[in-house]
């Protein structure tokens, strides 16, 4: 299994960067980030998920297992706020 590279973003904030499609160890991640330019940022050790120019749009995570169990279960919304950029993007 590959693990995510983590890169500098300009801030304190880092990026978590996929390689491969193939064999990652966060899959749902690695999907939203390779498919749909989403990005997921490591902020002072909570992670979160956001568009590549916003606010997150997912809560904020101790660690990438937790973020990527939260999108596993809320993928549809987590999409459609972002697709359709409702207002209640951020799932809860």
């Amino acid at each position: 299994m590959s693990q995510p590279h983590v890169a500098l973003t300009g801030s304190e904030n880092k990026e978590v960067q996929f390689a491969s499609r193939q064999e990652s160890v966060f899959p749902h991640l690695m999907r939203l980030c390779m498919d749909f330019s989403l990005r997921v940022i490591d902020d002072k050790a909570q992670f979160h998920l956001r568009a590549s120019q916003g606010n997150p749009i997912t809560p904020a995570f101790d660690s990438l297992e937790a973020l990527e169990r939260h999108v596993h279960a809320n993928m549809v919304d987590i999409l459609h706020g972002y697709l359709f950029q409702t207002e209640d993007a951020v799932a809860h």
